[in-house]
């Protein structure tokens, strides 16, 4: 969904007019913005960092007890020890496998503007949900929606154009890839086949010069 964002309407018009108050809308408040709906458990992004974290917790923990027992002239302790350090991969995929699933479903709303982009994630308001996403559960945070239901915002990040200083595209996945920092911790928008095209014109217009060949 594309179009000119009135601040004192709260409403995307389609052209440089709000249909609402009749402001003229300049170019600086055309609006890229769409919302798709994630599974945790599911999600491949997810699970690609979960498996990093642990092979890294696993490999450090298996240096760190190779060295003490190096030391201390007991290698076959370290042998012992081996099958429970190994265990920490498994033990700490279930468990975050549990979290996951206790975090049910959740919104993402994607905003592209002149200054940036921001994504929102929004689930249903539950302790439950809240708790396993390491947040106080809160009612006065719970917002109402147009359709009748109730979210919660369960958190924002923003990147300015201007910090970004590399774009990868990939087209196949549906996704875009904004860095700001040379290759850690990129920003991912994750967009609708049928947005893709018009999104990934608009990220090239902000960033020239800055996408991946």
């Amino acid at each position: 969904m594309t179009g000119y964002y009135c601040s004192k309407c709260d409403r995307l018009n389609p052209g440089p007019v709000c249909e609402g108050c009749g402001k003229s809308l300049t170019t600086s408040v055309y609006r890229h913005i769409w919302t798709i709906l994630r599974v945790p458990a599911s999600d491949t992004l997810t699970w690609k960092t979960v498996i990093c974290v642990l092979l890294a917790l696993v490999t450090l923990l298996t240096i760190i007890c190779f060295a003490f027992c190096a030391i201390s002239g007991e290698i076959g302790r370290f042998v012992s020890m081996l099958p429970f350090i190994l265990g920490v991969f498994p033990l700490g995929a279930v468990l975050v496998l549990i979290d996951l699933l206790l975090q049910g479903r959740e919104s993402v709303w994607y905003t592209m503007e002149y200054t940036g982009v921001r994504i929102a994630r929004w689930h249903k308001p539950s302790r439950l949900h809240s708790w396993s996403r390491l947040q106080t559960y809160d009612e006065k945070k719970i917002c109402p929606q147009p359709d009748g239901s109730e979210l919660v915002m369960s958190n924002e990040v923003s990147l300015a154009w201007n910090d970004v200083c590399k774009v990868k595209l990939s087209p196949r996945n549906g996704r875009i890839y904004l860095y700001h920092t040379p290759h850690m911790s990129p920003v991912i928008l994750c967009i609708p086949e049928e947005d893709y095209e018009s999104v990934e014109a608009a990220v090239k217009k902000r960033c020239k010069n800055k996408v991946a060949q």
